[in-house]
């Protein structure tokens, strides 16, 4: 079965640090997802729990995931959960 092209974090609410992804996708394309422009740079669509939408560059990915993951830990999230959305 193919894969989802977004990865939504279940289990937030609205008193959820307001900067933690709430919806993102799953691969980088030039320009977004809504965007696409193959002479732009890979980047990454993402919504936050605040309901700002991001442009997370593809160079930029790890160290945004790192702060998710510190964000997710302090909301009570297992490293195991954490792990399925990352």
């Amino acid at each position: 079965m193919p894969l989802g092209t977004r990865i939504y974090v279940q289990g937030l609410t609205e008193n959820s640090d307001s900067d933690i992804a709430l919806l993102f996708d799953r691969h980088s394309e030039p320009g977004g997802d809504h965007f696409r422009c193959r002479f732009k740079e890979p980047v990454k669509e993402v919504l936050t729990v605040r309901g700002s939408e991001k442009f997370i560059k593809e160079r930029d990915w790890n160290a945004h995931v790192e702060r998710q993951r510190v964000l997710l830990r302090e909301q009570g999230f297992t490293d195991d959960k954490i792990a399925e959305y990352y």
